[in-house]
């Protein structure tokens, strides 16, 4: 059964109990023993498989964390070779190198623009970015103190805690 079929059959016992009014037993406990054993096992279980689902995001995520610092030190040295191959080869002017494995030639890029000093320049070129945004903060401490806020109210929820 699925945890929401042994959930509906569990409270749908816990609704129909059979109570013997002479003695006050419960007839049909065994049958709500059973089925609350079964929720206990399925509850485990899928307990024991979020535990075991996070504990792989985190290892992909420490992984991907690796990877990616992995990258950018391969970036950088990529970077850092160029520089000095592009140094040297103008250094002892060479603009073109070929080998039977690899060719080497510098090529004119786009122009850049070079910041030198940005308080110097004029103000037509520059321009003024701005980001309007909710400041949760402020408004959870005005809620908290009772007052209210159009278009915000406190939420409270229910955390399921997995050990």
């Amino acid at each position: 059964m699925t945890l929401y079929e042994i959930s509906e059959k569990y409270l749908m016992l816990l609704d129909n109990l059979t109570i013997d009014e002479e003695t006050g037993e419960v007839l049909n406990a065994d049958e709500l023993d059973i089925i609350a054993a079964e929720f206990e096992d399925k509850a485990e279980n899928y307990g024991l498989y979020i535990k075991n689902l996070r504990s792989m995001s985190e290892a992909i995520n420490t992984e991907k964390k690796k990877l990616s610092d992995r990258q950018k030190a391969i970036d950088r040295k990529t970077e850092i070779l160029t520089e000095r191959l592009a140094w040297a080869m103008q250094s002892v002017g060479k603009t073109r190198f070929e080998t039977g494995r690899v060719a080497m030639s510098f090529r004119k890029s786009p122009p850049h623009v070079n910041i030198v000093d940005e308080k110097k320049l004029p103000e037509k070129f520059l321009r003024t970015t701005t980001t309007v945004e909710p400041d949760k903060i402020a408004i959870k401490k005005e809620l908290a103190e009772g007052n209210e806020v159009d278009g915000a109210t406190l939420e409270y929820r229910q955390n399921l805690h997995i050990k």
